[in-house]
């Protein structure tokens, strides 16, 4: 259903894995996957093989890009072999969904609690929040450009949602 919709679509990561561990543990594990440092208070950091989202002081989701799919585990494992930390993996728990195009703020906030005004959620931004009575993690990628993290079993009603939704914008967004 929604890989022919206009404006959302299926994304692309194809492993999940959320990191619990202290501020020094989470920045090694940055580095293992390639980034200069840990990501700040709610941004998320893209470096083409591996995204990383802040949702707590102390907890990462760490995404993989298609072809880097088996690296995740093995880099962070090794890198934090003897510090204390979780890494648990939630790729079959949740999906990813992409929501691009104009007035996708909008539409996003007919069930998002959110300011998603540029403002107060710019790029790069993210946020573990609600969408109506689903748990899911928002991400600004671009002014018109949404990443999604939902639990499976809420896919179908949040894009049903959205769909609903999207008719009663002036501009059809999907």
């Amino acid at each position: 259903m929604s890989e022919s919709m206009s404006g959302l679509s299926v994304a692309s990561p194809t492993e999940r894995f959320v990191l619990q561990a202290d501020a020094m543990t989470l920045a090694a594990a940055a580095q293992a996957l390639g980034f200069d440092s840990d990501v700040v208070t709610s941004e998320a950091r893209d470096n083409g093989a591996f995204a990383l989202l802040w949702l707590g002081p102390d907890e990462r989701l760490i995404l993989a890009w298609q072809d880097q799919t088996p690296q995740i585990a093995p880099r962070v494992a090794s890198a934090l072999a003897d510090q204390p930390h979780s890494l648990v993996e939630v790729t079959h728990r949740q999906v990813s969904r992409r929501l691009q195009g104009q007035s996708i703020s909008e539409l996003l906030n007919c069930g998002c609690p959110l300011d998603l005004e540029p403002t107060q959620f710019p790029v790069g931004r993210c946020s573990r929040t609600l969408f109506n009575k689903a748990e899911i993690v928002l991400w600004r990628r671009g002014s018109n450009d949404f990443h999604v993290e939902i639990w499976r079993s809420y896919a179908d009603y949040f894009e049903r949602w959205l769909i609903e939704a999207a008719q009663d914008l002036p501009v059809s967004t999907l």
